[in-house]
């Protein structure tokens, strides 16, 4: 079973992925995140489907990224996310964590979702 959290479809250069930095890395896994007002979600199978009503752009994601979303539409914080994910994926906590920085930043950078103030 893969922890890759990537979206689905989205190209990765040689299947590589550059780290991010280990500021940035605790940054977005301290925070929560909530989807955002613009994104209905759907689920297919063990996958997400996200249309963004406002450029009716599609994402599937794959059955951890949906996995991640989920956690956080709990209210999780992306770590806590990343605990759960990896306890039970039976993955490294450091590879999850790595991933779900990148998953969240390229939501973030797709607006699919946003950082959550408090009391949202």
């Amino acid at each position: 079973m893969t922890t890759t959290l990537r979206l689905v479809g989205t190209p990765s250069v040689g299947g590589d992925h550059i780290a991010p930095t280990d500021t940035n890395q605790e940054a977005v896994l301290s925070r929560r995140y909530r989807l955002s007002d613009q994104v209905v979600i759907d689920r297919l199978g063990d996958s997400l489907v996200a249309v963004q009503l406002g450029t009716d752009k599609i994402f599937e994601l794959n059955e951890t990224a949906t996995r991640l979303v989920e956690l956080l539409g709990e209210g999780r914080t992306a770590a806590a996310a990343a605990e759960a994910i990896a306890g039970e994926y039976d993955a490294t906590l450091d590879a999850v964590r790595q991933d779900v920085v990148l998953t969240v930043e390229m939501l973030v950078a797709e607006a699919m979702i946003e950082a959550a103030v408090d009391g949202s």
